[in-house]
C-alpha cells in the first residue's frame, strides 16, 4: 500500500505566476462547518489567483468500476461567460501534496500516464448549489497501479472570488458503502504562508472489512495492553473472545469496553483491512 493510499490530501498551487509575476494564490483549506471542507479562494479577494487541491489516491484496480457520489457547491463573483471554475477529475498515478515535481511551482501540475481518466467542471456564473455528482470510475484507460481523485477550485480570473465546499466523497461497490470521507475531522496545515501551501484532513471512514482469515489472539491484546489498563487478565480475555466472536461488535465503539483494549484491538483490525 502506497503511504498516500487513502490520505485527503491539500495543495495550494502557485500556477500561473509564470504568466504575470501578480498571478499568485491566497487559497485556504477551511471548515466553514463542522462536516464541511472549504477550498477558499475568497478571504483573500480578488487579488488571488491559482488551484487549490482536494484529493485522494487510491490503487486503481480497487477503485475502478465502482460508484463515485461527491457533495458539493460553488460560488464566484464571476457572471460573465461560463468559465470552469470547479472540477472533479482523477488522473492516473499516485500524486503527492509535498511534491514539487507534481505540483511545479509557477507552473501547471505534471500529468502522469495516461492522464485524465474522469473530468467533470461546473462552469455555471455566480456559484451553483448544494448537488449531488455521480459517476462510475471506468478507470480502464490507466496504466499506473494508483490513480488520484482530485476535486479543484480553479481561481484564473482576476479581480473575482471563488469558493468550493464538499460535503462527503463517497465510493459504493454496488449498494455498500466502502470509502467515505464525511470531512469531520479538522484540516492540518503542514505548510503555511507561501504559494504552494499544502496539508492534509483527518483519517477517512472506512467500513471495517471482514477478513476470516485474520485472527485475533490473547497474545496479540496482552503483549500490547496492561492487565490493569484492560480490567485485569480475565476480563482482557473476554474481550479477546468476544471480538473473535463477532467483529462489528469492538468497532462500534462500545463504551463498556476498556478505551486501551478498544483502541488497541482497532489498530489490530486496521492491519486486516483492504
Amino acid at each position: 500500500m502506497s503511504e498516500l493510499e487513502r490520505v485527503t490530501q491539500l495543495r495550494e498551487h502557485n500556477v500561473y505566476e509564470h504568466i504575470l509575476p501578480e498571478y499568485i494564490p491566497d487559497i485556504r483549506f477551511i471548515k466553514p462547518d463542522g462536516t464541511t471542507l472549504r477550498i477558499d479562494s475568497y478571504i483573500a479577494g480578488p487579488s488571488s489567483m491559482g488551484h487549490g487541491h482536494c484529493f485522494i489516491v487510491f490503487r486503481r484496480s480497487w477503485l475502478h468500476g465502482k460508484t463515485v457520489k461527491i457533495r458539493w457547491r460553488g460560488y464566484t463573483s464571476y457572471t460573465g461567460p461560463p468559465l470552469g471554475y470547479a472540477l472533479i477529475t482523477i488522473i492516473d498515478g499516485a500524486y503527492d501534496r509535498r511534491s514539487f515535481t507534481d505540483f511545479p511551482d509557477k507552473y501547471p501540475m505534471v500529468i502522469k500516464g495516461n492522464g485524465q481518466l474522469y473530468y467533470y467542471e461546473k462552469r455555471s456564473p455566480g456559484g451553483f448549489p448544494w448537488e449531488e455528482h455521480t459517476f462510475t470510475a471506468d478507470l480502464s484507460g490507466g496504466i499506473m497501479d494508483y490513480v488520484t481523485l482530485f476535486v479543484v477550485l480553479v481561481d484564473a480570473r482576476k479581480y473575482h472570488t471563488i469558493y468550493v465546499d464538499i460535503d462527503y466523497i463517497r465510493v459504493y461497490d454496488g449498494d455498500t458503502l466502502v470509502f467515505s470521507q464525511e470531512f469531520t475531522e479538522n484540516v492540518i496545515m503542514e505548510v503555511t504562508g507561501t504559494h504552494n501551501d499544502y496539508g492534509y484532513i483527518g483519517p477517512p471512514i472506512v467500513p471495517p472489512v471482514y477478513r476470516p482469515e485474520f485472527t485475533l489472539s490473547w497474545k496479540n491484546i496482552s503483549s500490547m495492553v496492561k492487565p490493569e489498563e484492560g480490567g485485569g487478565y480475565w476480563i482482557l480475555g473476554y474481550w479477546v473472545r468476544k471480538v473473535r466472536a463477532r467483529y462489528d461488535k469492538i468497532l462500534a465503539d462500545d463504551h463498556n469496553i476498556p478505551r486501551l483494549v478498544l483502541i488497541k484491538v482497532k489498530d489490530l483490525l486496521g492491519e486486516a483491512q483492504t
